[in-house]
């Protein structure tokens, strides 16, 4: 991580900041042939799964900070460059997904405080990205439960998620009172669903 703070005045700086992250992850299921006489179980690669996946991400934002007795403000942009390129092999066919396409994400970052006497103000806002996990992209038949059978989705796309935070709280000590109220909103892009088929009498597939 990189980070440089310019000052502009006594009341105001500018920061920069820049970041990259990588990681990867994998799991396998391995399926067996019972074998007719006794014998090991011999591996079937027709039935056994695995799934890779590489996760890389680059991010930098720009921030202002005014300070000013009891304001106090924040402001600025961030961006994500993301790139998640996953593998999986399932039923003797192996797919990759991602590897030509790179994922971007812009959000404002806004957070504002006012504190005066016993009375306080809030307003924030954040941007936040989440990557699936393995068990929602390996493409095979999960059948540990066998009344809910699923499988994942190669797919599958980061989620990007916002929230918007408005708080206030404070008192008369003179008057014995006190007052407090928040409101919170969010939004949620990509979000991680779950879906469910049924055939012609109902039954799930």
């Amino acid at each position: 991580m990189l980070n440089f703070v310019q000052k502009l005045t006594d009341k105001a700086r500018l920061s920069v900041r820049g970041s990259y992250s990588f990681s990867r992850s994998g799991s396998e299921r391995d399926a067996f042939d019972i074998p007719e006489q006794a014998g090991q179980p011999v591996p079937n690669d027709y039935y056994s799964s695995f799934s890779n996946t590489t996760y890389n991400r680059a991010g930098a934002n720009a921030l202002y900070q005014y300070r000013n007795g009891a304001h106090n403000l924040q402001a600025g942009l961030r961006g994500e460059a993301m790139k998640k390129v996953t593998t999986a092999r399932s039923l003797g066919v192996t797919t990759t997904s991602g590897a030509d396409e790179i994922l971007w994400n812009w959000s404002p970052e806004l957070s504002y405080s006012y504190r005066k006497s016993q009375n306080n103000f809030n307003v924030r806002y954040s941007g936040n990205t989440t990557q699936p996990n393995q068990a929602r992209i390996l493409p095979v038949l999960n059948i540990n439960d066998r009344t809910n059978i699923s499988a994942g989705n190669i797919y599958l796309k980061p989620s990007i998620s916002h929230t918007f935070y408005i708080s206030g709280w404070g008192s008369n000590k003179e008057k014995y009172s006190s007052w407090d109220a928040t409101v919170r909103a969010g939004l949620n892009q990509r979000q991680f669903v779950t879906a469910s088929w049924m055939d012609e009498k109902g039954v799930r597939n």
